[in-house]
């Protein structure tokens, strides 16, 4: 009952007239009925079943064939979209990385430029100092020597 849904499902795309059209006819529709107006629908079937005969076993090869087809069609949306997530899961990963090593480069860059700094400061302070006790030293030695 499932596959004659679905297969009417598809047939109502169908260019030409059948007599499954309506959903009342549906349950005393062959299921050949119904594969012969999805053929006329989807070309690419028309390949499996010929033209001349609408039986049985050429009406399971297109439900088949539909079931297949369905399910590969759906099993390619799953991946497509488990590969968008993993792919967007990544991006957002490797963002994140990048942005924090962007941080602690920044944070390393700062420090090193207050160390150097700090260290200059210290340099010229000292030098300052010991600059201004040797020439305190001298001023004092000369005028000792002088008096």
């Amino acid at each position: 009952m499932l596959c004659r849904v679905f297969l009417f499902f598809l047939s109502s795309y169908s260019q030409g007239k059948t007599p499954c059209h309506n959903e009342i006819a549906i349950h005393k529709c062959p299921v050949s009925c119904l594969a012969k107006s999805t053929v006329k629908s989807f070309p690419l079937f028309t390949l499996l079943i010929s033209s001349s005969s609408c039986s049985s076993s050429s009406s399971t090869v297109v439900v088949v064939v539909v079931v297949v087809v369905v399910v590969v069609a759906l099993a390619l949306f799953v991946v497509e979209i488990v590969v968008v997530v993993v792919v967007v899961v990544v991006v957002e990963v490797v963002v994140v990385a990048l942005f924090v090593v962007v941080i602690i480069i920044i944070i390393i860059v700062v420090v090193v430029v207050a160390v150097a700094l700090f260290v200059v400061i210290v340099v010229v302070v000292v030098v300052v100092v010991v600059v201004v006790v040797v020439v305190v030293v001298v001023v004092v030695v000369a005028a000792a020597a002088v008096l």
